[in-house]
């Protein structure tokens, strides 16, 4: 286990509750810290929440685009108004008809485990 798994937070911003548990248990078993939100809005809570706490542990995020409340297009919209870290972001989704520009990688639903693991490894190694 690197040291930065376990200093750096993997945020999941997932809304069904099934998929968000799997990949945040994967990640746990991997040694990795892992929180996790149901919709972008809880994302941009726990975030700021992170940074007013001056530790920013959040070091990826991983999002969907498709979430009731705010989307993940809405998401990483308002994340680059912030004044927090913006860490890079890993998008999942089903149906991506255009590659959002601000995101590290675009991973397709339903996400293969070792091109998942790989992404976050190059997303860690890239700091």
């Amino acid at each position: 286990m690197s040291a930065v798994n376990q200093t750096k937070e993997i945020l999941v911003i997932e809304d069904d509750q099934a998929s968000r548990e799997a990949i945040c248990d994967l990640l746990e078993l991997e040694g990795y810290l892992v929180a996790s939100v149901s919709n972008g809005q809880e994302g941009l809570d726990h975030l700021r929440l992170d940074y007013s706490r001056q530790e920013s542990r959040t070091g990826l995020i991983l999002l969907d685009l498709s979430m009731p409340v705010m989307d993940g297009w809405e998401f990483l919209q308002r994340l680059q108004t912030e004044t927090c870290p913006r860490p890079p972001v890993v998008v999942m989704s089903a149906g991506v008809s255009s590659s959002p520009t601000d995101a590290q990688a675009v991973l397709r639903k339903p996400v293969n485990i070792d091109q998942l693991m790989s992404t976050i490894a190059a997303s860690f190694d890239c700091d």
